[in-house]
């Protein structure tokens, strides 16, 4: 937070910038979590879609070397 948020909050005058400034990355993230996904579950395992991508990608990668 910079010391012009500080003041800005100080006089009651925040825009959207200080105010996340004001939140944890990790505050941040579950907020914006629960707005975009509104409660549903994602389909799947993470896991399983990262290790998927990053197989695909290791392939690419390989025939680009090739």
């Amino acid at each position: 937070m910079t010391a012009i948020d500080r003041e800005l909050i100080k006089d009651g005058v925040q825009d959207d910038d200080a105010k996340q400034s004001e939140e944890s990355d990790s505050v941040r993230f579950a907020r914006i979590r629960k707005e975009v996904f509104q409660g549903r579950k994602f389909p799947g395992n993470s896991v399983d879609i990262l290790r998927e991508a990053g197989e695909i990608r290791n392939k690419q990668m390989d025939a680009w070397l090739e």
